[in-house]
């Protein structure tokens, strides 16, 4: 790990598979203000992915005057991967941060303190092409290009489960609670075939599978776990509902394919991100 610290210290230009963690602040009036848990990863075979660090849920004390995280520096430099890093995401808590790409394998950071990596999930036979959190952070879910996903447990490191069922390269996975409640979790799954697939965490088969027509490239579960939020090759996003199996609202305003989508807590704002190379990359939807 490199640090670049105070003013007239050196950076090391990131190497293949590193990944950086930098402070952000957004600016109203003359006060910075934190951010929140947010992570941007760099399209497929790029050699890094930048993310902006969340404050814990009980943030510690202030490393300086004018600094507006608890960082060890304004940029850490977490290196570990031995090939380009496709996905990031923080843990609930924001105190951990999970990596994977095309190594095949998972690392897990703490973010805070010396940003050590305490854990590596192995057992993919190809790139991890997303990752997704529990809701309580201690379970992982991974979709590869090894055409399956993967259960971990995020204390322990061992596979817990295999989701198979997949006939082509799956892109992305997105994590609820389940409403029949007891603490189970439903993940949706989606790839190269076009079909999205939702599993109870508990069994190894598909609860609903949905065809959805063309490749998905992008997943967003609701928080009821009655729908899911799909981007895939086409500019559209799509809202599926799961008892019925059929979509819900399209929305159009990127013009490129979707490939990523983030949902609010609440259900009523959609991030969603493009291969679009003019201003629509990004487009914030209220739904």
């Amino acid at each position: 790990m490199e640090v670049d610290g105070p003013a007239g210290s050196k950076r090391r230009r990131a190497d293949e598979g590193a990944v950086e963690i930098d402070e952000v602040a957004t600016v109203g009036g003359d006060q910075p203000k934190r951010v929140h848990s947010t992570a941007i990863v760099a399209a497929p075979g790029a050699r890094t992915a930048i993310i902006a660090a969340p404050p814990p849920m009980a943030p510690p004390p202030s490393h300086g005057e004018g600094r507006t995280s608890s960082l060890e520096a304004p940029i850490l430099l977490l290196t570990g991967h031995a090939a380009p890093v496709y996905c990031v995401k923080f843990s609930p808590d924001g105190r951990h941060l999970a990596t994977a790409g095309k190594d095949k394998q998972i690392l897990l950071w703490n973010v805070y303190g010396e940003s050590d990596n305490y854990g590596t999930l192995a057992g993919h036979k190809n790139a991890v092409l997303d990752i997704a959190w529990s809701a309580d952070g201690t379970r992982l879910y991974s979709v590869s290009a090894d055409r399956a996903g993967a259960i971990w447990d995020a204390e322990t490191g061992a596979k817990m489960r295999t989701l198979s069922g997949a006939g082509k390269i799956v892109n992305a996975c997105s994590v609820a609670a389940s409403q029949a409640g007891g603490g189970a979790e439903l993940v949706a799954v989606g790839g190269d075939d076009g079909t999205l697939r939702v599993y109870d965490g508990r069994s190894r088969a598909p609860a609903h599978t949905l065809p959805t027509g063309l490749p998905i490239l992008a997943l967003a579960l609701s928080a009821d776990a009655g729908s899911v939020w799909v981007g895939g090759i086409d500019p559209c996003v799509r809202q599926w509902e799961l008892r019925r199996g059929a979509p819900l609202l399209q929305l159009a305003g990127h013009a490129e394919p979707v490939t990523g989508l983030a949902l609010s807590a609440d259900g009523t704002r959609l991030l969603s991100a493009g291969m679009d190379h003019t201003g629509a990359a990004c487009v914030g939807w209220c739904v």
